[in-house]
């Protein structure tokens, strides 16, 4: 049989994988969480608190800041606007862990983000903490991710710039993809 532009299988895979589940896939992105979020404190691991608030350039984000901005993330995005029993970590975090977003409010400035020596990194830790086993039990609930899009979490807002991974900065109006 010849080979058409319409069977791009390869042999031995079927040529439609099977459907996960959703709980399979709840599963396989709440373990890819997992694992993003472990490396990140295996990095982190090696360096000192003063490597940690260097900031190598205006657009650089230092590794403290990054690991408290992700996990505010999280909590804005996730636990916040989806579980009515989740409590913020604490007050002063989102400002100074957001500096993306223009939507969700105040933030501290980008150039200065290896200014903030506290919180410190022990109390960045705690955070992480206290985010991740909030989300373990929210991306295990009905309606969190999208099966088709598990990345994608919905909002009870549509607008642009309230989309994960997107941001609008202060200085440029136009939406950028974050890594």
């Amino acid at each position: 049989m010849a080979r058409s532009a319409t069977s791009p299988a390869t042999r031995g895979e079927p040529a439609h994988k099977p459907k996960r589940s959703l709980d399979e896939v709840r599963r396989h992105w709440l373990e890819a969480f997992g694992r993003v979020r472990a490396e990140t404190e295996r990095r982190a691991l090696h360096l000192s608190p003063e490597d940690q608030i260097v900031q190598s350039m205006a657009d650089a984000s230092p590794a403290k800041w990054h690991r408290a901005h992700v996990t505010w993330f999280f909590e804005q995005f996730l636990l916040v606007p989806h579980d009515p029993d989740y409590r913020i970590f604490d007050e002063r975090f989102p400002f100074l862990f957001n500096s993306y977003y223009v939507a969700a409010g105040p933030r501290h400035a980008r150039p200065q983000r290896g200014l903030i020596t506290r919180p410190n990194g022990e109390d960045v830790a705690a955070y992480r903490a206290h985010v991740d086993a909030a989300v373990e039990p929210r991306a295990t609930a009905s309606g969190i991710a999208d099966h088709r899009h598990p990345a994608r979490f919905r909002a009870e807002s549509d607008r642009p710039d309230l989309r994960p991974g997107l941001a609008t900065t202060s200085h440029d109006a136009r939406p950028a993809r974050l890594c």
